[in-house]
């Protein structure tokens, strides 16, 4: 599989279920994989590469410990080859700054 450019991660905030979506945009048909009470990833069905995540409850959650968990989603995903092999930036650092900025942003503390 060749490189992509990955768009910017999407977020999606739905306040009346206090549920954060993030996803890199690729237009896959995914599936979820429960990561624990909090965190959900989702993967794309045909390629297995990591689409995105939802956050459960983030309101109720300290932002350090969610960022550290997508960070290691990250790597692992990276490492497994489920990580979309992308041009322009690096997906672990660049996302998880990115979305460490976006949930101080869209979750109301």
């Amino acid at each position: 599989m060749g490189k992509i450019a990955l768009p910017e991660p999407q977020f999606e905030y739905d306040e009346k279920a206090d549920v954060l979506y993030i996803t890199f945009g690729l237009g896959e048909p995914s599936y979820a994989e429960q990561v624990d009470d909090v965190l959900i990833a989702e993967y794309g069905l045909f390629s297995d590469q990591l689409t995105g995540f939802r956050i459960v409850a983030p309101r109720t959650r300290r932002l350090r410990g969610i960022v550290l968990e997508i960070k290691a989603i990250l790597r692992n995903a990276k490492k497994e080859g489920r990580l979309p092999r992308v041009t322009g930036m690096d997906p672990a650092g660049d996302f998880v700054e990115s979305t460490s900025n976006r949930l101080k942003e869209l979750v109301p503390s």
